[in-house]
């Protein structure tokens, strides 16, 4: 689900962008294929000409290129698609990847129990998140590895001159913002020292409930569940239904 997110966003953006702007693109030219026998029939407008005779615009009807939708695509350069796209999807995989080793960045917790949480089993588990081990060394390598075949697609659409650097920079930085948007969705944050994804379910916590809200665990959410864990009815004597609260 987080994935799906990831990649919805950053195709809903980079293809919106793309057809606002229609940026041509490095390789326009040889995929026009214009006729240069008789540009005085295409010229548009008369724009630069008095600067030069060389400077003159002209309209697509320049172009000898017989496929419509490779000439279409020409003008659909900013930003670079494949760049969102892939940064999108393999840097989220890096990032589950790293909850999955337990590649997460060091935190040094509380280490002692607050005078709000005196639940033995709770403080447990919360020093054993706080103190967990060491990841293996292997495991930054996994982690690493989609992140070079992101770097990887994104430097052949600039040596095949499908976009220019500023394309290639707007999509990665696109598809690295919406990964992050998506995995941080599902999942707990690497710096906290508690990847661990999907708290228990409840009927107010349930479905597309993001982290960091009340579908998260939390010392709101603990303190929440102590109390209603605590709550006493006796229906079967015909209590009122008030709560006791130990």
């Amino acid at each position: 689900m987080g994935l799906a997110l990831s990649y919805a966003l950053a195709l809903f953006v980079t293809q919106g962008i793309k057809n606002l702007l229609g940026k041509p693109r490095p390789d326009l030219l040889a995929r026009c294929q214009p006729d240069l026998t008789d540009i005085a029939a295409h010229v548009v407008g008369g724009y630069g000409q008095d600067i030069s005779q060389r400077w003159t615009l002209v309209s697509s009807s320049i172009c000898t290129q017989t496929d419509k939708k490779r000439l279409d695509e020409g003008f659909r350069s900013f930003l670079s698609g494949h760049s969102s796209m892939s940064w999108a999807g393999l840097l989220y995989l890096s990032l589950w990847l790293a909850s999955k080793f337990n590649m997460l960045i060091p935190y040094l917790g509380h280490g002692t129990p607050s005078p709000k949480r005196n639940d033995d089993d709770e403080d447990a588990e919360q020093e054993a998140r706080d103190r967990a081990a060491a990841p293996p060394v292997f495991g930054a390598i996994i982690v690493l590895v989609p992140l070079c075949v992101a770097f990887y697609i994104c430097s052949t659409r600039y040596v095949d001159f499908k976009h220019q650097g500023i394309d290639i920079f707007s999509g990665s930085v696109l598809g690295i913002m919406t990964a992050w948007i998506g995995f941080r969705w599902y999942h707990g944050s690497l710096t906290r020292g508690q990847p661990w994804t999907w708290s228990p379910r409840s009927k107010d916590r349930a479905f597309a409930v993001s982290s960091g809200t009340h579908g998260w665990i939390g010392e709101r959410m603990v303190r929440r569940e102590r109390v209603q864990r605590n709550r006493e009815v006796d229906v079967e004597a015909g209590g009122s239904g008030d709560p006791i609260v130990k």
